[in-house]
């Protein structure tokens, strides 16, 4: 949602595209710093001061950085903003970690992630096709009454069910225009091999395990 205002940022600021990339460089950098310290703090001081002093710093950087009047102070605000923002992942791992246990806990974090990936995709109102792992069918279910229950128009969010082969299908599809998917390396490899002939399709792979 933030690279599409780069060419902005570069009007605005009167500086080179490079110039402006940097910003998501250094957002990252405030982003994956913070969360060295975040998680021992609220071992220390306990989970809500700290998420509730996170916060208000990311907004501080929101806010300076909505009135910087050039690009070194716009670079400082965004990576005040990420080091506040650095708090949601550490502090909701670990207030998971304080409430569940096992498989639970993974469980509970496949949802996050699924949510996190799908409204980035929903909200500049593209239809999102979600196909859930054929081991975990009623997550899938119970994610999409959700939606439905906070108001998403029909057809917006839909659900496929099936194994492997559904998914590789939706993948290479030639209505689907984006493909995000989080499991193993080896599906990941199929689906990558799979949309080699399709360079206009964008590939999102997050990976890990077997």
């Amino acid at each position: 949602m933030y690279l599409p205002v780069l060419p902005q940022l570069e009007h605005v600021f009167q500086v080179t595209s490079r110039t402006a990339k940097l910003t998501v460089t250094v957002f990252l950098l405030g982003y994956a710093f913070s969360q060295l310290f975040w998680g021992p703090l609220s071992d220390r001081f306990g989970r809500k001061p700290v998420l509730l002093i996170g916060l208000a710093i990311s907004v501080l950087g929101a806010l300076l950085s909505g009135f910087a009047p050039n690009i070194e102070l716009f670079m400082t605000a965004r990576f005040v903003e990420a080091v506040g923002l650095g708090v949601g992942p550490v502090l909701g791992r670990a207030v998971l970690a304080d409430s569940l246990e096992g498989s639970q806990i993974a469980s509970t974090m496949a949802s996050v992630v699924t949510v996190v990936a799908i409204v980035p995709a929903l909200a500049p109102g593209t239809t999102v096709v979600f196909k859930p792992s054929e081991l975990s069918p009623a997550v899938g279910e119970w994610m999409a009454r959700c939606w439905r229950d906070a108001g998403l128009p029909d057809g917006v969010l839909e659900i496929v069910h099936g194994a492997a082969a559904t998914g590789r299908a939706l993948a290479v599809h030639d209505d689907v225009d984006a493909v995000l998917f989080t499991g193993s390396y080896a599906a990941g490899r199929v689906l990558r091999e799979a949309t080699l002939d399709q360079p206009g399709k964008l590939l999102a792979l997050e990976m890990g395990g077997n």
